[in-house]
């Protein structure tokens, strides 16, 4: 029985490409030994150039067979190598530049196509020019790349590391590999910039040159380092944004958003589009590793973000697709429904608004504002500026982001790489709880993300309570201050829910009993309700959809003269109810703002009573009203024989043992241990939790081990 089901498992494709594997493997030793090499040297070489695939059509770098030989080294082709015959043939080939095209092989170069010879040929060229170099290994590799830097890294690191292709294996060794470093790329997922060769791209200003409105797919034809190389050789002519590895999703930006990548085969669409290439055969399955994938997605959501690409099929396309164009990538592998879905549900919690982007306003005097778009000067590489002084607001800048739902997210902004911005100046975060200051002094973070905390923010954002400005008053003048990107990054709750609930007057969740009258003053989004206090009137605000906690309760108010000093708020809970009272009175009309009431524990569900009866005042009003999630009950759970509850107040962790001893280490996000203690017997202990605000995780091991998240958000 068990024969039968391996025999299923490798039937059909996977099967022959097992046994073509065997043949390739065995077929690389016996030329690493006639020609005494390193067997694992060679398949080193073939798993970078083709991932042991053998064609006969050239790579995006012009090179052919299992082992990327190049055209110019058949000059050292000889009559003593023996090679099998191969006569003069033409084939159709999907090529990288031309797209499908006949190519008629004749001289030398045929004899590498065939499968031995071009296996042999690689172990001869490779002992030619260890030979040469004294058997030093790593000039003899850089030797048979015609000193490719990046190919010869890439072998070293596959050397270092080891890989496995079905039952080809080669396990790591010892080699030292010395660190590079690269240019700042523009997205922060992206592993490095190297830069395409300046023939193969025009520069521009985009999207004010241009408006960036298409991402599109390509396959490399050919290796990853074998694209890179390509787009910077000085003739190619061809060139894109970025470039992604297939095993890894590993990847490089070749050209800056802003300048026009040679890569459509269609004027127009180059200059209105972002370029991606994918490392690959389209006429071959295994290529498009979902590594690869995310990665790719990562940068089209990025695009669309920041750009704002639009999210469909008719902006996001394959090359195939481009009007005029002569190829098929990326070809019938490429899943597109699973690619679009990615794109739009991939876990992604930065949210990016730039200097260009739709959610960002600027105001003030056009004549004291200056773009600069150097290589460098800010995310992206462009950024806004203008000078300081110390009088109001003049100039001023607006982001707003379009967030995917209501919850705690971390704010950064980015610090340009010139110490010239040296201005300290003071950010506002409009958010559900209050619009909180943040000074910062641009110089002292250059080229880099500086976070302005943490703060409750609405689905979608607005310029009331769920944006970020920056104005032009400083402690001095004549300083020089950039306006830059934002960035936005979900704090994800330990629950699947938002820390901040708010239901305003009229919303979903809003019940009104009685005759309530809409105002024509401003509330919290624009309006609020109001009832005379001899009225028996209600208002229900229904939280039931939130779970069991502790919970901090306001409510917002516009203060007035003929408001009441003692409107009735009743909690019904499962664990009881709760009153307190709100004077919503006072004798400036512009008194308008949330109110603290108090912190309840409340058991779902529950929801909240306004009643307009009152023995004060002649009118009560009725509006937005927050629930702030601020920690469990009891968060109780059970693996084997470990239960741990606990309760996060007061800046302490309280929780109860049940006789099993327990071993706490608490870590940051980054995760550095800030935190470790064993504790036993039974009863209740208490961890302070003096920490800033922001995500933590809580590692309880007994006899077994579980492990929490806790966000602490004030």
């Amino acid at each position: 029985m068990k024969f039968l089901i391996i025999l299923y498992f490798l039937s059909a494709p996977q099967k022959e490409r097992i046994l073509e594997l065997e043949k390739y493997k065995n077929l690389i030793e016996r030329a690493a030994e006639e020609f005494n090499v390193d067997p694992d040297l060679l398949k080193a070489i073939a798993y970078m150039e083709t991932r042991f695939h053998h064609t006969k059509c050239p790579s995006i770098d012009n090179k052919y067979g299992i082992m990327g030989i190049g055209e110019e080294d058949t000059i050292f082709i000889n009559e003593n190598l023996n090679f099998n015959p191969v006569s003069p043939f033409e084939m159709e080939c999907e090529t990288h530049d031309k797209g499908k095209t006949k190519i008629h092989y004749k001289g030398k170069i045929r004899y590498i196509l065939d499968l031995e010879n071009n296996i042999r040929f690689s172990a001869y060229l490779l002992k030619k020019f260890l030979e040469e170099e004294n058997n030093d290994t790593i000039k003899a590799i850089l030797k048979y790349f015609k000193g490719n830097e990046l190919k010869k890294d890439r072998i070293l690191e596959l050397l270092k590391e080891g890989f496995e292709e079905g039952p080809i294996k080669v396990k790591g060794k010892e080699i030292k590999i010395p660190i590079k470093i690269f240019e700042t790329p523009e997205l922060d997922s992206i592993d490095r910039f190297i830069p395409a060769h300046p023939n193969n791209y025009t520069p521009s200003d985009r999207p004010y040159t241009y408006p960036i409105q298409y991402v599109i797919i390509h396959t490399t034809q050919g290796s990853y380092e074998g694209a890179i190389s390509w787009f910077q050789n000085p003739n190619s002519g061809v060139s894109a944004h970025y470039v992604l590895r297939s095993v890894d999703g590993h990847s490089t930006q070749m050209v800056k958003h802003k300048d026009i990548a040679y890569h459509a085969g269609n004027w127009t669409y180059n200059t209105k589009s972002i370029g991606i290439e994918h490392e690959g055969w389209v006429e071959q399955n295994g290529w498009y590793t979902d590594e690869m994938m995310k990665k790719s997605a990562y940068i089209t959501r990025s695009m669309i973000n920041i750009y704002g690409v639009p999210y469909d099929r008719q902006h996001i396309i394959g090359h195939n697709e481009v009007p005029g164009a002569n190829h098929t990538d990326p070809g019938p592998y490429w899943d597109w429904v699973y690619y679009m879905r990615l794109v739009g549900y991939l876990p992604n919690p930065d949210t990016i608004v730039d200097d260009l982007s739709k959610g960002f306003k600027r105001g003030g005097p056009y004549s004291s504002w200056w773009f600069k778009n150097n290589v460098g000067y800010g995310y992206g590489g462009h950024l806004f500026w203008t000078y300081t002084w110390t009088n109001p607001v003049l100039n001023w800048a607006r982001w707003t982001p379009d967030l995917p739902d209501t919850g705690d997210y971390e704010i950064f902004a980015y610090m340009p790489n010139d110490p010239s911005f040296n201005a300290y100046i003071r950010y506002k975060i409009y958010n559900l709880l209050e619009t909180t200051p943040y000074w910062v002094n641009q110089g002292d973070y250059t080229g880099a993300w500086k976070s302005l905390g943490i703060y409750p923010m609405p689905e979608g954002g607005n310029y009331i309570n769920g944006c970020v400005t920056l104005g032009d008053t400083s402690n001095q003048n004549n300083k020089k201050i950039a306006f830059d990107a934002i960035k936005f990054r979900k704090i994800e709750n330990i629950n699947n829910f938002s820390s901040i609930n708010i239901i305003d007057d009229g919303n979903q969740n809003y019940y009104s009993y009685g005759n309530w009258n809409l105002s024509s003053y401003t509330g919290y989004l624009s309006d609020y309700r109001w009832a005379y206090t001899y009225q028996n009137d209600s208002v229900k605000y229904d939280f039931s959809y939130l779970p069991d906690g502790i919970y901090e309760v306001s409510v917002f108010v516009r203060k007035g003269q003929n408001r009441t000093q003692n409107a009735h708020y009743r909690i019904y809970s499962q664990n009881g109810t709760f009153d307190f009272y709100v004077n919503q009175y006072s004798q400036n009309i512009n008194e308008v703002k949330w109110i603290l009431c108090d912190t309840f524990t409340l058991i779902s569900p529950f929801y909240l009573i306004l009643y307009s009866y009152s023995t004060t005042g002649e009118v009560v009003i009725t509006d937005a009203v927050r629930f702030k999630y601020i920690s469990p009950v009891s968060l109780k759970e059970e693996r084997g024989e470990i239960c741990f509850n606990y309760v996060l107040k007061d800046n302490k962790i309280i929780f109860y043992l049940n006789g099993k001893n327990i071993h706490v280490n608490i870590y940051d996000l980054i995760g550095r241990k800030i935190f470790e203690k064993t504790y036993y017997g039974k009863g209740k202990r208490e961890i302070d939790f003096n920490f800033p605000k922001g995500v933590y995780f809580i590692k309880i091991k007994g006899e077994k081990e579980i492990v929490k998240k806790i966000v602490k958000i004030y």
